[in-house]
């Protein structure tokens, strides 16, 4: 083997024949491959480190084992009612136009309902008096939270759209036929089962019981305009509505089952998998990364890392009033802190918070919907506070023959305890009210805190707005503020 040595490397030998095998390994041509197979070894783990560093765990946000099983026994669980309806119900046939049958009946009135339509309703009877049992009933649980996650279905949640439209049309029916009083049985059906939905449930629970809650709406504005309701049903409305909105779910509520949905999904490492495909990358640099977080197993580590922190955020305020909570900041819409505290050690800012979710694929799929969520509650929690105050409205009519001129009228005749606060405004300000000729006009200032006076108006520039949330009392058809706007 010497004899492949060169002269140098045999002189060195001869003059240190006992020199150790890792000093000889120093040499170039041994150095070269290792740091090369070095690097192919740990430079991932690097990364890996690098893309994760300054992002602490905090753990889960909220206690989940405690909030994951909800012990709701079937007899107070109005979802056995509600399976059982389900499996009874007769579906619209299809064709030859008769869903704009449908809707021309439901905005307009029974008057309006096609043969179709009110054959309809008279199939579906069986279902609608088994559905009617369960809105009855204290609570709704459909999944256990500890068992939420992206592939649960819920066809359940979605079928009860159809069970608010067909009490919608029962609802109208009895109105036609002089009977406000059976009628606003019905309609309270349908606002019991709004409250159901979302109780324990994720977001698009909570979206559909919003959606069911703006119909019911709509629907008890009719009953309240009916010649024959009398003031004693109008204050039965009143208190039962009062009563019912206050036991709606908490914000946080929703938040927390959308956290277990999440985390449950990146734990799994099956829909894991199905996830992790190929996004709309921005650019070649982006799938590169996306490449090396995938193989790395970096992102479920860092989804679930920004998750926890965006919950802890948000579930610090959610469940403030408006006029309670910091400002919004971000691509998240994070809650800003209290300038008089400071953050947690392990908390980050919401500039932070941005800098991680933008580095995860997951966080960015999933989070900017969830933003947006508390939005829509109080979109409904406007439309609730308007509709009391048309309530509240109608019965002093009733009382003393004119609707009252301020709102602040209705406190004073004992009919409301206050005038309710408008959930937009950050100061604490009242809901609006207008008396103005045969009508009555009351609405919440929307989302970008300008009173357009409630009403739909055109700006000088010619753009319309869309923001006032709210209804008018006293016109032939009573329709929301928002129903107007194209």
């Amino acid at each position: 083997m010497e004899e492949h040595l060169s002269a140098a490397e045999q002189a060195e030998r001869t003059l240190n024949p006992h020199k150790p095998l890792f000093i000889r390994l120093l040499q170039w041509k041994f150095v070269i491959p290792f740091m090369i197979v070095l690097t192919l070894v740990t430079g991932p783990l690097v990364y890996r480190s690098y893309v994760l560093n300054g992002i602490p765990d905090i753990g889960d946000p909220f206690d989940v084992e405690a909030f994951g099983t909800v012990n709701l026994p079937d007899t107070e669980n109005a979802r056995v009612e509600y399976e059982a309806a389900m499996a009874l119900i007769v579906q619209l046939p299809t064709g030859s136009g008769v869903d704009t049958e449908l809707n021309r009946a439901l905005d307009n009135g029974w008057d309006y309902a096609s043969p179709a339509i009110r054959k309809w309703l008279d199939d579906n009877r069986p279902a609608m008096k088994q559905w009617k049992r369960g809105t009855a009933k204290p609570d709704f649980l459909y999944v256990q939270p500890k068992d939420l996650n992206i592939a649960t279905l819920l066809p359940l949640i979605q079928e009860m759209r159809t069970f608010a439209r067909l009490a919608q049309l029962e609802t109208s029916r009895l109105l036609a036929e002089g009977k406000p009083d059976e009628a606003w049985d019905w309609a309270r059906a349908v606002y019991l089962s709004s409250r159901h939905l979302g109780q324990h449930g994720v977001a698009i629970e909570r979206l559909v019981g919003i959606a069911i809650h703006a119909m019911c709406i709509n629907n008890m504005m009719m009953i309240a305009q009916h010649p024959a309701t009398t003031e004693a049903l109008l204050q039965d409305m009143l208190q039962e509505l009062q009563n019912q909105y206050a036991s709606t779910a908490a914000n946080s509520t929703m938040m927390k089952c959308e956290y277990m949905m999440m985390i449950n999904t990146i734990r799994d490492p099956k829909m894991m998998q199905e996830m992790l495909t190929p996004f709309d990358f921005r650019s070649p640099a982006d799938r590169v990364y996306y490449e090396l977080v995938r193989v790395l197993r970096i992102e479920p580590i860092l989804c679930r890392l920004v998750a926890q922190q965006y919950w802890a955020n948000v579930l610090d305020q959610i469940d403030l009033p408006l006029q309670q909570q910091q400002g919004r900041t971000g691509r998240l819409d994070l809650f800003e802190r209290d300038p008089a505290k400071s953050y947690p050690a392990d908390r980050l800012t919401p500039a932070e918070i941005d800098h991680y979710f933008m580095k995860s694929f997951l966080a960015r799929n999933f989070l900017p919907a969830i933003a947006q969520l508390d939005t829509a509650c109080l979109r409904e929690t406007s439309r609730q506070r308007a509709f009391e105050l048309c309530l509240a409205a109608r019965i002093y009519s009733l009382r003393n023959g004119v609707y009252p001129a301020d709102a602040n009228d209705l406190v004073s005749a004992g009919i409301l305890t206050d005038v309710p606060i408008d959930p937009y405004s950050r100061t604490g300000e009242k809901m609006r009210y207008r008396h103005d000729g045969d009508e009555v006009f009351a609405w919440s200032i929307g989302e970008d805190g300008i009173d357009e006076l409630g009403v739909y108006v055109d700006s000088d520039n010619g753009a319309q707005s869309q923001n006032d949330i709210g209804l008018v009392l006293g016109r032939e058809k009573d329709v929301s503020v928002e129903a107007q706007k194209p």
